[in-house]
């Protein structure tokens, strides 16, 4: 991975996992070791959303963020991929805080997984896929820039 951005010497970061229905959510500790899930936004418009985005930012002192970038199996660029793309082209614009992609294949996989071994019924709770799947996402970049 080559990151485009300046990576922040201090504060929190944001995890996202894009839906175009819910978006999970997770925030790493001021240090940076951890990553947990925070919260599932389920939203009607792209306004709304980056409302609550917005104020995540601002309440949690986040200073850069990172979005999952859903590619095929393959490598390939899927109509996912591209609405994902077109999210975080509006994120840039917003100049919230900087924002970097990461390979987000099989998050979702793993998070059902961690869920079904902590005894959480994942098909009862999707909300928490997606905020779990959002602070795998963000683990990962974590422990890349280590």
């Amino acid at each position: 991975m080559k990151l485009k951005n300046q990576i922040p010497q201090k504060g929190k970061f944001l995890g996202i996992d894009y839906g175009s229905k819910r978006v999970g959510i997770a925030i790493s500790d001021p240090l940076r070791i951890f990553a947990s899930p925070y919260k599932t936004i389920i939203y009607q418009s792209k306004s709304q959303l980056f409302e609550e985005i917005e104020k995540i930012i601002i309440h949690e002192n986040i200073v850069f963020s990172v979005v999952g970038l859903p590619i095929g199996m393959n490598g390939q660029i899927t109509l996912q991929t591209k609405e994902v793309n077109d999210f975080i082209d509006d994120f840039i614009k917003k100049n919230l805080v900087p924002v970097e992609k990461i390979d987000e294949r099989l998050t979702s996989v793993q998070a059902i997984k961690l869920l079904n071994h902590q005894g959480i019924k994942p098909s009862k709770n999707k909300s928490l896929i997606d905020s779990t799947a959002a602070s795998i996402i963000l683990q990962n970049f974590l422990d890349f820039i280590k």
